[in-house]
């Protein structure tokens, strides 16, 4: 019980963090922002360890999970989103889409795993995120969530 306490109030912190700086975008100092997002997401020894892998190691690590954290991950891709928005504010566009690919995968994996749970800020995110990503540009296993997730009773 403490246990679960002790996440639950890690989690919290996390989603403050993430809503200040989600708020400080507007300010200009994007990169500033970039260095306060990563050190934000690594403060989750889980997330440091796979948020800078290449997508296709990526999207192998999440899809192996087998105890899935569904709070924690939905956390995690709104702060992958956030440095999507970022880099692509600063030019980057390449590495943006990349981020932005890996919060859809986690936010599909989320959405997937505990349908019962209703999380509609998870599923706006999806929302924007299909607004702009073209199902042709997304991994084999990220398209077929999205399938999945598309077929279900949504």
């Amino acid at each position: 019980m403490q246990e679960r306490d002790y996440l639950l109030r890690q989690l919290q912190v996390f989603a403050q963090a993430l809503a200040e700086i989600i708020s400080r975008r507007t300010d200009g100092k994007i990169l500033d922002t970039i260095y306060m997002l990563d050190d934000l997401i690594r403060t989750d020894k889980e997330a440091k360890e796979i948020v800078d892998l290449p997508l296709p190691q990526f999207i192998g690590y999440i899809d192996l999970q087998e105890r899935f954290d569904c709070d924690k991950w939905a956390l995690i891709a709104e702060a992958l989103y956030e440095k999507a928005l970022l880099l692509e504010i600063n030019g980057q566009f390449q590495a943006a889409r990349t981020y932005e690919i890996k919060a859809m995968h986690l936010v599909l994996e989320v959405l997937l795993s505990n349908p019962e749970t209703y999380r509609q800020t998870t599923q706006d995110l999806l929302v924007q995120m299909r607004k702009h990503i073209m199902i042709d540009e997304l991994p084999k296993s990220t398209a077929l969530l999205l399938q999945e997730f598309a077929s279900g009773p949504n």
